[in-house]
């Protein structure tokens, strides 16, 4: 199996990790390869150093953009690909070698459109260490082939690789004219995954965790103000609206009851104004009849004493944890 493959990599101001990624990109055992680095409006070294990279490679192609975010820049990325496959990784992470090969040869054999890998997080901190986790992990890898069905019922209760788009491998003409929605710019790659795989996509599970995804203080689902709240909210509704209409109710509740948890975490981060706060009191209020159904009366005094006595609320949490 040697058909190309296109690697999305959308880059802002990655001078720092970029190298180390493509890096992992050009170590792949998979060489038929197309390397598309998205250069979204980058003001630090970027895009010299994408420059300096594609002049090393011919496999890479440099994309620039005004900067509009992760989303667009993807977009921009997957208009470039031209492979059989498509597989995004962020330009901050790596790859073990074999990663390229393994998902899209199980994808072949399986006749599946969409396939990935469990994610390790490393904190900045401890990043050092991920050549040794490659070395302890030789392959070859194990995967499993599963139906649209169980795929569906998996990502729901958080037992698939899909869980965000690094090392997700997707068949492009899958993806056909969908795109990554630009009014979302945490979960979108999410939402995007969704997408694709209610088209009816059976999918492979590569059980080792072949993607190392490095946290540091750049990454943008780490903020807890009221705009991240609302793209979470909205990718929730937008998921949950989608499984009402297809007949899957209890699927929809799943993302009800993440709905409550998402605010409660912004609630509790306090990282908001009290005009924010009251606006993101306001949404929960406006989706009371769709959320509270799907909720347990634990969560449902929760819902009520966090929307409707925020005050009330902050003041319990200050008194528990003096005791604590």
């Amino acid at each position: 199996m040697n058909d190309l493959i296109s690697v999305i990599i959308p880059v802002y101001n990655r001078e720092t990790y970029l190298r180390e990624c493509v890096d992992s990109v050009f170590a792949q055992s998979h060489k038929n390869l197309q390397i598309i680095l998205i250069d979204d409006g980058s003001t630090d070294r970027t895009p010299q150093i994408c420059a300096e990279l594609a002049a090393e490679d011919p496999r890479i192609v440099h994309l620039t953009g005004q900067h509009g975010g992760v989303s667009a820049a993807r977009n921009l990325g997957l208009e470039a690909s031209t492979g059989t496959y498509v597989f995004f990784v962020d330009s901050d992470d790596t790859i073990h070698p074999l990663l390229l090969e393994t998902l899209a040869k199980a994808m072949s054999e399986g006749n599946a459109a969409m396939g990935g890998t469990r994610i390790i997080t490393i904190p900045d901190a401890k990043w050092a260490a991920w050549p040794e986790l490659v070395r302890r992990s030789p392959g070859p890898g194990e995967t499993s082939l599963h139906s649209h069905e169980d795929t569906v019922h998996a990502l729901f209760h958080f037992q698939s690789p899909f869980g965000v788009i690094g090392g997700v491998m997707m068949r492009r003409d899958l993806i056909g004219q969908t795109r990554f929605r630009t009014d979302l710019f945490i979960g979108e790659d999410y939402y995007f995954i969704y997408e694709n795989l209610i088209k009816g996509a059976n999918s492979i599970f590569l059980q080792q965790k072949w993607y190392y995804c490095r946290l540091h203080k750049g990454n943008s689902s780490g903020s807890y103000t009221y705009a991240v709240f609302w793209t979470r909210f909205l990718r929730r509704k937008l998921v949950w609206e989608s499984e009402e209409a297809l007949g899957r109710p209890e699927n929809a509740n799943v993302e009800k009851r993440s709905v409550l948890m998402a605010y409660l975490t912004c609630v509790e981060k306090n990282q908001m104004s009290k005009a924010d706060r009251k606006k993101m009191c306001a949404v929960m209020k406006q989706h009371r009849k769709a959320i509270l159904p799907a909720l347990n009366f634990p969560r449902k005094v929760r819902f009520y004493m966090t929307v409707y006595l925020p005050f009330t609320h902050r003041i319990y949490c200050k008194v528990v944890s003096v005791f604590k």
